[in-house]
C-alpha cells in the first residue's frame, strides 16, 4: 500500500513570461495518490490505484480545466 503527495511548483521566471504573453497561468500542480498492490499467484500481482490532480496542467490553461481524477489497474506477471 501507498500514498504519495506531490506538489510542483513552477518559477517566477515561467510564470511570469506565461502572463506576460496573456495566458491564464496558476503557479503549482497537487496531486494526491493511493495504491494498493496484491500478490494474486506466484510471479502474480495486481495494482489498484486512485490519483486527484487540482491543476493537471502545466503552467497554462484554460477556463474548462479544473481537476483531474484518475483511476489505474495494472497487473504484472513476472517469470
Amino acid at each position: 500500500m501507498a500514498v504519495v503527495a506531490t506538489n510542483t511548483v513552477w518559477s517566477n521566471f515561467a510564470v511570469e513570461a506565461a502572463l506576460a504573453k496573456g495566458h491564464l497561468v496558476h503557479r503549482d500542480s497537487t496531486a494526491i495518490s493511493g495504491t494498493y498492490t496484491a500478490h494474486l499467484a506466484p510471479g502474480i500481482y495486481t495494482s489498484v490505484g486512485l490519483t486527484y490532480i487540482n491543476n493537471p496542467t502545466s503552467i497554462t490553461y484554460t477556463r474548462q480545466t479544473g481537476r483531474a481524477l484518475n483511476f489505474l489497474v495494472s497487473t504484472s506477471i513476472l517469470f
